[in-house]
């Protein structure tokens, strides 16, 4: 940031010097420049300058917002996604608890960062539901985890804490998306 302000001063002066002899108004004879003449010079010069710097700060902060909501909007999809696979072939495997364990992890970490940015877009409360209904689908799961008879009879039950995750990341998609207008 300093290396941009110090080059980006060090353009300003370079045009504040050079500006008389770009935009000189009478061009017979090159030291009968007014004061005037210089002070106009600059100022255009200047107004030149803040406007291409305004321009640049506000796209780049439009193009950070659009980057960063794509990257919540992945998030949401995964979320999305993983929800989806807690059915009866994910625990078929022998593997499902290991499987189980590093799904809830990843889960978890995708909620953290949508978490992160909840209040910035304002979606505090969905987050919030769908945290709780994950620890629902958890609860349930880890209390039944060794038994697979016993796991694979009650996913039926994970129906609903499930819609209710898909209800709430439908929520945040709007919240998102709102804000894009």
């Amino acid at each position: 940031m300093k290396k941009i302000l110090k080059n980006g001063l060090f353009i300003i002066i370079g045009f504040t010097i050079a500006s008389p002899l770009i935009f000189v108004k009478k061009s017979s004879i090159l030291f009968n420049i007014s004061l005037t003449d210089i002070i106009d010079s600059f100022a255009s010069l200047l107004t030149l300058v803040a406007a291409v710097y305004l321009s640049y700060y506000l796209t780049r902060e439009d193009t950070d917002n659009r980057i960063l909501k794509e990257k919540l909007e992945e998030k949401l999809n995964f979320l999305d996604n993983s929800i989806q696979l807690l059915n009866e072939s994910f625990f078929s495997s022998d593997d499902y608890r290991i499987k189980f364990t590093m799904l809830k992890k990843k889960i978890d970490r995708a909620n953290l960062l949508l978490d992160n940015y909840s209040e910035n877009f304002g979606y505090t409360n969905e987050i919030t539901h769908i945290k709780e209904a994950f620890e629902q689908i958890q609860y349930t799961i880890s209390n039944h985890i060794e038994n697979k008879k016993s796991l694979l009879s009650i996913l039926p039950d994970l129906e609903i804490p499930k819609d209710q995750i898909q209800r709430h990341i439908d929520e945040i998609f709007k919240i998102l998306f709102k804000s894009c207008k």
